[in-house]
């Protein structure tokens, strides 16, 4: 696919032209293609900054509005009016940024905006499949194919059985917060951060932040950063940037 056909089936997906089929075929390329998922998420930054420009550009556009219809008027009336609403107008910019400011700083908002689900390895080798438990084989697909509840109690199964096995203690850490069932995926991740005899330490320290930012609880901004402190990955603390 080149650039200008994934802009065009990008372009549909967000104005909700895609029939069911076409929509099932697109979410199954976002999983396949890392290009079009990467091309999304920018089109989607793109297209929110424009909105906000805009928002902002129609309270100027309501000022100068304002402002030349009372100049018609009388002089002393003019100056009146125009003070008490350009006054009122002020104060509802100001309210509207604040409001705006308070959304995209929600715990739900960065959940929405930051949380991407890890993915399963699901393409396996035979050699990697010989020996492998099979509840963690059938919680690996139930995982992909987004039954989350299954794929905890397979994954809690191979983990029982083999406590070495990371990579299913990860991915019930994964399903919870995909769940947004926060309570349980907490401790998971905390345990696993805390581990450094793993491959999955700095992916589980970016999520318990992000877990952190998610809750109500303002003072859990401050675990957050002291968690991301800890990171050693590049790409994994890039990441974090945006919300540090």
């Amino acid at each position: 696919m080149n650039k200008e056909e994934r802009a065009d089936l990008i372009d549909k997906f967000l104005t909700n032209q895609l029939e069911d089929l076409e929509l099932a075929r697109f979410q199954a390329m976002l999983d396949s293609d890392p290009e079009l998922k990467k091309s999304l998420r920018l089109e989607l930054e793109l297209r929110q900054a424009l909105n906000e420009k805009s928002d902002f550009n129609l309270f100027k556009k309501l000022l100068g509005d304002t402002h030349h219809e009372y100049f018609e008027e009388s002089k002393s009336m003019r100056f009146i009016v125009w003070k008490m609403t350009a006054a009122v107008l002020i104060i509802a910019a100001f309210s509207f940024l604040l409001w705006r400011n308070s959304v995209t700083g929600s715990p739900s908002y960065i959940y929405d905006k930051y949380f991407e689900p890890y993915e399963a390895p699901v393409n396996l080798r035979g050699a990697d499949i010989a020996g492998m438990d099979d509840n963690f084989m059938l919680g690996l697909i139930k995982y992909d194919k987004q039954e989350y509840t299954g794929a905890i109690t397979l994954f809690q199964k191979a983990y029982e059985k083999d406590y070495l096995n990371y990579t299913a203690r990860f991915l019930t850490a994964m399903a919870y917060m995909i769940q947004k069932d926060f309570t349980k995926a907490e401790p998971i991740l905390k345990e696993l951060s805390e581990d450094d005899s793993h491959l999955f330490q700095d992916q589980a320290r970016w999520y318990l932040g992000l877990l952190y930012l998610t809750d109500e609880d303002e003072t859990n901004n401050e675990k957050a950063q002291k968690v991301w402190d800890d990171i050693e990955n590049k790409d994994i603390l890039n990441k974090t940037e945006e919300l540090i």
